[in-house]
Order: C-alpha cells, then sequence, then structure tokens
C-alpha cells in the first residue's frame, strides 16, 4: 500500500504542476492564441486526477474492509454475510 501510495503522490504532484504550467500559460498567451490546448490539457489532467480519486476511494474502502476483519472472523452473522 505504500508503494500505491507514494506513487499517487507522485502523479498528484505531476499534474499540479502541470496545471500551474497551463494556469501561467494562459495568462502570458498572445490575443490571438485559441484556447483548444489548454483546454485539452487541462482536460487530460482532469481525467487523470478523476482516476487517482476512484483509485483512492477504493484504497479507503479496502482499508476499512481490512480494519474490520477481526470483527468479521469473529461473528458469525458477518461471515454469513460475506458468502
Amino acid at each position: 500500500i505504500d508503494a500505491v501510495v507514494d506513487r499517487t503522490a507522485d502523479v498528484i504532484e505531476r499534474i499540479a504542476a502541470e496545471v500551474e504550467v497551463i494556469n501561467r500559460a494562459v495568462f502570458a498567451r498572445p490575443r490571438d492564441r485559441s484556447f483548444e490546448d489548454f483546454l485539452y490539457r487541462l482536460g487530460r489532467a482532469q481525467t487523470t486526477n478523476a482516476k487517482i480519486r476512484d483509485s483512492l476511494v477504493s484504497l479507503a474502502r479496502l482499508a476499512s474492509f481490512a480494519s474490520l476483519a477481526g470483527e468479521i472472523e469473529t461473528d458469525r452473522e458477518h461471515r454469513e454475510h460475506l458468502k
């Protein structure tokens, strides 16, 4: 899990840096330049962030379930429910 968290943090930092570059470029662009490239790059960053969020939610659910493993193992009703 530590490796997944470290990798996720690296990706988040990379995406944040990319968004900052885009932010600066938008306001420094010549007036005649289109926003199309910026929107495309922001869309890619948003897609990556959404995937990271989904992964983190899944990890949180897994951690929550793992923390209850002892309780589930000792409770017959819980074990039956999981079958």
